[in-house]
């Protein structure tokens, strides 16, 4: 990657066609992952988190190509900062307020909520998953005075990857991560993630440096390490998932390796499978909303039809799967619609 200049100036339309398949996929693999996929049969199951990166690195490279188009840059971080909190927002604002009203409101209270990370006590329902949406929103902030000088010169893209890269060394012999944690705030996680995101725009910018050869090294480099840290480390993937270490880096370095070294055979499957490859798109064009709001539908399912436990009767979970899964897919248009019509609003004053 000798040449500092940008290489892809724009994503292509083959290239959004799968970035959208893979959202889509992660965001069906999050719904999944808490209907029980990531415990069902530990500590393999828990191996899917691997998948998880792949929202940061297609959000790093549509971002990216976004930043390229932008009119400016104060323009590109409205928008994009927009498009990432105000989903939550309205949620918070048709049901969070409505938990809040009863009780007393406190600076605190508002605070987590506002830096979307809510205590437990105050969630109607299981909100945890929104640590995502706190954790994108900073790396895009981070990631401007990059992007801005990568224009000119893109070696300062492999800058902040090699800062991000080095903070996930350090923590992986230190532990580092307890003390990037400021009240609401989490900045390890952010900067940890931002490895990712910095990668997609990377990835997708000089396509044309990773060949099939370099692509077939970095997955058997990458899925030997991952094995090696496995056996040594043994046990699930959560504690890494959730503080981003080497052990993670080199398992969704493989993962996506793989993914894009048989992108042509994964396109051909989902051609003939018609309903999956819908669904992956569908989920996509969604993503917010079945992010936000399938635990809202596992709250409510749990409260009316699987009242009880469903430990150890896989079919039965296996049901609740599919009902919470496709309830929330009936749901998530009006959520997105009301969504893009207020994001639509605010673009009106930009």
């Amino acid at each position: 990657m000798a040449n500092t200049n940008i290489i892809n100036k724009d994503i292509g339309i083959d290239n959004r066609h799968y970035i959208n398949q893979l959202r889509g996929a992660s965001i069906l693999r999050v719904m999944m992952a808490h209907l029980g996929l990531s415990w069902f049969y530990l500590p393999y199951s828990s191996y899917v988190g691997l998948l998880l990166p792949l929202l940061f690195f297609v959000s790093g490279a549509v971002s990216y190509f976004s930043f390229l188009r932008a009119q400016s840059i104060t323009k590109f971080i409205v928008k994009r900062v927009v498009s990432i909190v105000l989903p939550f927002y309205i949620l918070f604002a048709l049901i969070g307020a409505v938990a809040l009203f009863y009780d007393d409101w406190t600076f605190r209270r508002l605070s987590y909520w506002f830096l979307m990370r809510p205590e437990y006590q105050d969630m109607p329902f299981s909100l945890g998953q929104v640590w995502y949406l706190q954790t994108l929103t900073m790396i895009t902030l981070m990631s401007v005075p990059f992007f801005y000088f990568s224009r000119k010169n893109t070696n300062y893209l492999r800058y902040l990857l090699a800062i991000t890269f080095i903070f996930i060394c350090i923590h992986s012999v230190f532990n580092i991560h307890q003390y990037f944690i400021f009240g609401a705030v989490d900045f390890y996680l952010a900067i940890s993630n931002g490895f990712f995101f910095v990668l997609g725009a990377l990835y997708y910018s000089h396509q044309s440096f990773f060949t099939v050869k370099k692509l077939l090294l970095l997955l058997l480099i990458t899925s030997v390490t991952f094995g090696v840290f496995v056996m040594i480390e043994g046990g699930s993937l959560g504690v890494h998932k959730e503080s981003p270490s080497l052990l993670y880096i080199a398992g969704f370095l493989a993962v996506l390796s793989a993914l894009m070294l048989f992108k042509t055979n994964i396109q051909k499957i989902l051609g003939l499978i018609t309903p999956l490859n819908w669904l992956f798109v569908y989920c996509s064009k969604h993503a917010y909303s079945l992010f936000l709001l399938h635990t809202l539908m596992i709250g409510v399912v749990e409260a009316h039809v699987f009242t009880e436990s469903l430990t150890g009767n896989a079919k039965m979970a296996l049901v609740k799967m599919v009902v919470v899964i496709a309830l929330t897919l009936l749901i998530a248009p009006v959520f997105t619609t009301l969504c893009n019509s207020c994001t639509n609003y605010i673009k009106r004053f930009l």
